[in-house]
């Protein structure tokens, strides 16, 4: 047996019990967890928002899908890795085989399951999983792996951004994501980066950054600046990574002519646009975000941090233990950055 954060019904909570340890099926390896960290996703979960029906949980269910480890064990048939790799596990497990699959789109698998929200995840101490949902790690990166599937999805926005250099990009919602989006950004050699967002700790890290920053009760101001820092009457790209309704009349008042805007967070009640006046008047050119593009996602991340030009390692705020977690949830998510989470 081994201790496991989980959630037993379609009901708020979760909490800490003694499950079955797995092992690995044909295709599968089973993972020694090194460490997990905690997503948007998982306090939707926790909380047994309206929108968590959607995801097809069955219970009890492991939670976890951000995590790092190392493989122990090989499943019948499994060849391309070895026991002892250092992996970063990725949250969409595809099949392979479907129309998404075969067009490059397997972050959006029609088949698509994910460890602690429909399959069994990683706030515990072991976790199957097919190997085809592994990232092997270079020798070089350190505890900071468990970070790469967050901040692969700010990789992946910049990606469906384009050309990011030079460009005066607008973020609204600076939490992990939106802070990870602020370094890969000046990484890769983009203009000024202005931030919105209402929490202090998150702008003070979005500043330290290298991001412009306003709060909540300058919304006026944080429009007026980017009107004047683009081009075209406003921001060239926009990354709206709060999932909140009302930061969209904000982004859209921000972004000039002829720009590009990316959805990451997801909104859990409709958005209201006026398609004519914020898109197809101003050729806004509008994209959204679900997980990593596997595998270019992970490998120009992974770059970013063996070149030492995003340094993943200090977004880590602390860690805690497995049992620990469901009496911490509430404080990890008022952090700018991300608690690690051990078995």
């Amino acid at each position: 047996m081994m201790e496991a954060v989980i959630k037993t019904g379609p009901q708020p909570g979760i909490e800490v019990a003694d499950v079955p340890e797995p092992t690995a099926a044909a295709g599968e390896v089973l993972i020694e967890v090194e460490s997990a960290s905690v997503c948007g996703t998982d306090y939707t979960l926790a909380d047994w928002t309206p929108g968590a029906a959607a995801w097809g949980s069955a219970f009890p269910l492991i939670m976890g899908h951000e995590y790092c480890g190392r493989v122990v064990a090989l499943g019948e048939g499994v060849t391309t890795i070895g026991v002892g790799q250092r992996i970063a596990g990725e949250s969409h497990v595809w099949c392979g085989s479907c129309p998404a699959c075969r067009r490059d789109a397997r972050h959006n698998c029609l088949n698509i399951t994910i460890p602690g929200v429909n399959r069994d995840g990683a706030f515990t101490s072991l976790l199957a999983v097919p190997v085809s949902a592994c990232f092997p790690l270079a020798d070089q990166v350190g505890p900071e792996a468990v970070l790469f599937e967050s901040a692969g999805v700010a990789m992946h926005a910049i990606q469906q951004a384009g050309e990011v250099q030079d460009r005066t990009v607008v973020i609204t919602g600076a939490g992990p994501v939106g802070l990870f989006l602020v370094a890969e950004l000046r990484a890769l050699g983009a203009g000024e980066v202005i931030v919105l967002e209402p929490n202090q700790a998150r702008r003070d890290r979005a500043a330290a950054l290298g991001a412009v920053t306003f709060g909540a009760d300058q919304v006026t101001d944080f429009v007026e600046h980017s009107r004047r820092s683009g081009p075209l009457g406003g921001a060239e790209i926009g990354f709206e990574v709060s999932g909140a309704p009302s930061a969209y009349e904000a982004m859209f008042s921000a972004l000039g002519l002829e720009s590009t805007l990316v959805s990451v967070g997801h909104s859990s009640s409709l958005v209201g646009v006026n398609i004519s006046r914020d898109v197809n008047l101003r050729v806004i050119n509008w994209k959204g975000v679900y997980g990593r593009r596997i595998w270019s996602s992970w490998e120009q991340l992974q770059d970013l941090v063996l070149s030492g030009r995003v340094d993943l390692g200090s977004f880590i705020e602390g860690e805690i233990k497995v049992n620990e977690l469901p009496d911490q949830l509430g404080a990890i998510r008022q952090l700018p950055g991300k608690v690690i989470v051990r078995p």
